[in-house]
């Protein structure tokens, strides 16, 4: 007796999607690796943390940092845009090489300074930072976050914070506020765990006993950690007493403090923003 053939019906969408996993699964496995590297996460570590878990001959599980050389300068970039905050998509492109010194020999000698300083932290350097004076526009913030990139290149350091001391202290005012999202606490603390930190602008603020206060607890909070490095620039001269002097801004002790922590480098000439080309340049006169 001939069998009945086969009745034919339309495959339902549950039978169709168990027919393609293997195609579904590469499509998605490509598009987690496109994820990853725009994410700057490899494939061993795309949650992006930067660890790996591995397992021991006994079975034993740890967690390791990621090796994928790639992964790891990814890492670091995030941890140097991290520390920038804010102020990201101004100084993000700052590196010590793409600093031009035109020549001033002031400004030639810091630079070498930074890079010595770098390249010997944080055992074989004298201070525990440097301090950059001069007047506006002549690189002194340059200096400072690119010896802190190069930090955290070069020497894998994971905490690094750049703070403008006016918007800091702001927001320390801030946080009085009863709808305040951050605590001053949490702000200070940052300042002194930092393993670098960038003081930016220092002595802007009028020299209020409360200002004063605060900066000497987070300057004396980092000269009593080991391995911490301060970068601080400012506009003001490096003297104790004076007009326009540091010491006059911030309280004689503060300024103490810094002098005998952070080794000093004066830079000399004119405001490079106001050179041919820009808006208040030969150029446009």
């Amino acid at each position: 007796m001939r069998e009945k053939p086969p009745e034919f019906r339309p495959l339902t969408r549950d039978e169709i999607e168990r027919l393609l996993p293997p195609v579904n699964a590469r499509a998605e496995a490509e598009a987690q690796a496109r994820k990853s590297q725009e994410d700057g996460f490899c494939d061993l570590c795309r949650e992006g943390n930067g660890m790996v878990l591995l397992q021991d001959e006994s079975g034993k599980k740890a967690l390791k940092p990621c090796q994928n050389p790639e992964c790891v300068a990814a890492q670091k970039m995030r941890i140097w845009k991290r520390a920038l905050g804010s102020y990201g998509s101004a100084y993000s492109h700052y590196t010590l090489e793409s600093l031009l010194t035109d020549q001033n020999l002031s400004l030639m000698q810091a630079k070498k300074a930074v890079a010595q300083f770098c390249l010997k932290w944080p055992y074989e350097v004298e201070g525990k930072g440097l301090i950059f004076t001069g007047s506006y526009g002549l690189g002194k913030t340059h200096l400072a976050l690119a010896a802190m990139r190069k930090l955290i290149v070069e020497k894998n350091v994971k905490q690094a914070v750049y703070v403008n001391e006016r918007r800091f202290f702001q927001e320390i005012r801030d946080s009085y506020s009863d709808d305040a999202t951050v605590t001053e606490s949490a702000l200070l603390r940052r300042m002194f765990s930092a393993k670098v930190l960038v003081l930016d602008e220092l002595g802007t603020q009028k020299p209020t006993e409360w200002a004063q206060n605060k900066l000497a607890d987070i300057i004396d909070t980092r000269m009593g950690m080991a391995e911490q490095v301060t970068f601080i620039t400012t506009n003001l001269a490096m003297q104790a007493e004076g007009e326009n002097s540091l010491g006059e801004r911030i309280g004689i002790l503060c300024y103490s403090r810094i002098s005998a922590m952070c080794v000093h480098y004066h830079i000399a000439g004119e405001d490079y923003r106001q050179g041919p080309g820009r808006a208040t340049g030969s150029l446009l006169q």
